[in-house]
C-alpha cells in the first residue's frame, strides 16, 4: 500500500548559485553528499538531483524538511536510493522508499514513493 508520494522539481542554475556558499551546502547536504558531486564532471547537476530527492522525501512522509536525516547514496549500479537517520528513519519504519532522479543542464527532479510493508524493523 502507497504510504505516501512526493515529487520536486529545480532549476539547475539557482541551485549551481546556491552551493557556492559552503554554509548552504553544509546545511543542506552530508559530508558523502557533497563528496559524491564535487567528483562529478558539472557537480551542480548532482547537488541539484540531491536537493530534489530530499524536497520529495519530505512531500512523501508529510513533515518537515530534515535536511542532513537524509541521504541520497548510490549503489554500485548508481541506482539511487536513501540512507535515512533519526526522524526521516522513525517516519518510514516498516515501509520501502523508492526514489527516482533525472536531471538536464537545465532542471533536476526527482520522485519519492514510500511504500507500507510488513516488515517491522
Amino acid at each position: 500500500m502507497i504510504k505516501g508520494t512526493g515529487i520536486d522539481i529545480e532549476e539547475t542554475d539557482r541551485i549551481r548559485e546556491s552551493v557556492k556558499s559552503k554554509s548552504f551546502r553544509e546545511r543542506i547536504f552530508l559530508p558523502e553528499e557533497t563528496a559524491y558531486a564535487l567528483s562529478r564532471p558539472d557537480p551542480a547537476l548532482h547537488f541539484a538531483a540531491r536537493f530534489c530527492a530530499k524536497e520529495a522525501f519530505a512531500k512523501a512522509c508529510g513533515s518537515p524538511q530534515l535536511w542532513l536525516e537524509v541521504c541520497v547514496v548510490n549503489d554500485d549500479k548508481g541506482a539511487p536510493s536513501f540512507a535515512l537517520t533519526g526522524k526521516a528513519a522513525e517516519l518510514t519504519k516498516g515501509c520501502r522508499v523508492h526514489l527516482s532522479l533525472t536531471h538536464s543542464k537545465k532542471y533536476a527532479a526527482a520522485v519519492v514513493v514510500i511504500e507500507e510493508t510488513n516488515e517491522t524493523g
